[in-house]
């Protein structure tokens, strides 16, 4: 689906007040895989595209989504004060939502005006169908904590359990 024009517009124009530095910044940290990129709109319209977007948001943390979902609440923009308001039921504190709005603006998902963060349409529609795929929704990334990260598993462990099943095979063999 392709961006929303007013989307498209405001980060076709930050793209394009970028410095060649800053520019190749942003692309270093987001694909674009659209070959007919020709001008900073066709730019903004890949970088906006929901594949694009997902992508993007998969290599952020738990409060930084959080953030930027946040401001999906509303479209005028919010306050880092009110993005802490929206997700205080995860004890986030306003330096941590504020550094990850910086990244989020660093990689092209929110703009920001003053001291208003703003969504992209297109990014808070991601988010907004993230349950559809399985994904948390806002409400349950400020109230429910991360899933557990498995630990890995020790080298000795692996030829432990490879030795057991290779002997539970060869005793099904004979």
């Amino acid at each position: 689906m392709p961006a929303s024009s007013t989307s498209t517009l405001s980060l076709a124009g930050r793209l394009r007040d970028l410095g060649d530095d800053d520019l190749v910044a942003l692309l270093s940290l987001r694909e674009v895989r659209d070959v007919r990129v020709r001008d900073f709109f066709d730019l903004a319209d890949a970088l906006l595209d929901s594949t694009s977007i997902q992508r993007a948001l998969s290599e952020l943390d738990r409060s930084t989504i959080a953030a930027v979902a946040a401001l999906g609440t509303d479209d005028t923009g919010l306050t880092v004060a009110r993005v802490v308001a929206l997700t205080k039921a995860a004890h986030w504190d306003a330096t941590t939502l504020e550094a990850g709005l910086k990244s989020a603006y660093a990689i092209g998902l929110v703009d920001h005006a003053g001291d208003k963060w703003l969504p992209y349409g297109p990014v808070t529609e991601q988010l907004r169908n993230w349950p559809s795929i399985g994904l948390p929704s806002f409400d349950q990334l400020v109230s429910e904590g991360a899933p557990a990260i498995l630990a890995p598993v020790s080298r000795s462990d692996i030829r432990f359990i490879d030795h057991i099943a290779s002997e539970k095979a060869w005793g099904a063999v004979n």
